[in-house]
């Protein structure tokens, strides 16, 4: 597919405007089926950032009002296998939606037109709501950086941004296993695998300048450290961790969005903050949503004092007795799921 062809997907919104010198960002997504219930929680958070735009390329309708910072272009599944032909690997087969997640190192090559005006191009889900991203990803900690990512233990697939330049654009060809790994049907763990290895590799050689922090809240992630259950604030645009008393960049709902009861309750017209619990995601206003989030808090904060106890305990007490103290509470490991 050549540059005009791609220029002429559909767009409800008009293309944002880039200021020369700014550090702009762009997000791409590559999505598939029916949009998610949660999208429109996902977009009132994207319209809290407008120092970021995301470009959403999908076959599902477009039939919601955007934010300015958002712009959804029709694409269907044959038209981005051509384009990764095309533009990456002639002999690709795109097998399943799924397998975009290998490919989301590439996307700096394959909707290269659609980027140019960034300084910066990045890639990520949309099984998250966000918080003010500006506090983490400052101009600063951008103009610093060529690769950034939203975790230390690997480079996310949920959240990396990435230099809109030549070398970091072509970067995932680097790894001499990406053809192997791209031809494979499955998912293949290229994103968080490989080329995670290659850019934390390359950080270490001094070849390019990687930001990695934890600035994140995971279901998953929440459950493994002992905390049974979450409770996350939204309030304007400010995403906080309650009962960590910390402000995050975002929260991954990857494990509970696969559960009958992770609910999205309707958004009213104007809503000012946001409670996502274990049982979903509300807007807090009116009596019954009070009434919730009250509720919520007290029994999350029952499951949430054994953690509290064993965090305080750990940092005066023995290894030797770490693990008998966890038993008589009764915290015996990873959850399942």
């Amino acid at each position: 597919m050549d540059d005009s062809r791609c220029a002429t997907l559909t767009s409800t919104a008009p293309e944002p405007r880039v200021q020369p010198g700014e550090a702009r960002v762009c997000f791409v997504i590559v999505f598939f089926g029916q949009w998610p219930r949660w999208i429109d929680y996902f977009l009132l958070s994207c319209q809290q950032n407008p120092q970021f735009h995301w470009r959403i390329f999908t076959d599902c309708p477009i039939d919601r009002e955007l934010p300015a910072n958002v712009i959804v272009s029709s694409i269907d599944q044959n038209e981005v296998e051509r384009l990764i032909q095309e533009r990456i690997l002639p002999e690709f087969t795109l097998s399943s939606a799924y397998k975009l997640c290998d490919i989301k190192p590439a996307y700096g090559e394959i909707f290269a037109e659609h980027l140019r005006d960034y300084e910066f191009w990045g890639y990520t889900d949309l099984d998250i709501i966000l918080g003010n991203l500006g506090d983490f990803f400052t101009p600063n900690i951008l103009n610093r950086h060529d690769v950034l990512t939203a975790c230390t233990h690997l480079v996310a697939g949920h959240c990396t941004i990435l230099r809109n330049e030549t070398r970091f654009n072509r970067l995932f060809r680097e790894c001499t296993i990406y053809k192997q790994k791209f031809l494979l049907p499955d998912y293949r763990k290229f994103d968080e695998g490989d080329f995670s290895d290659h850019v934390k590799a390359e950080h270490a050689r001094q070849n390019l300048r990687f930001y990695e922090r934890d600035i994140i809240r995971e279901d998953a992630m929440i459950w493994w450290s002992g905390r049974p259950r979450f409770l996350i604030s939204w309030s304007q645009g400010r995403l906080v961790d309650v009962f960590s008393f910390k402000e995050i960049a975002y929260f991954h709902f990857i494990h509970s969005k696969r559960h009958e009861y992770f609910q999205f309750s309707p958004l009213p017209n104007e809503v000012r903050r946001l409670i996502i619990d274990r049982n979903g995601c509300f807007a807090l206003r009116g009596v019954g949503a009070y009434v919730r989030f009250l509720k919520s808090f007290f029994v999350t904060l029952a499951f949430t004092l054994p953690w509290y106890v064993v965090s305080v305990l750990e940092r005066v007490m023995p290894p030797s007795l770490h693990a008998k103290f966890k038993r008589m509470i009764g915290m015996k490991g990873m959850p399942k799921f």
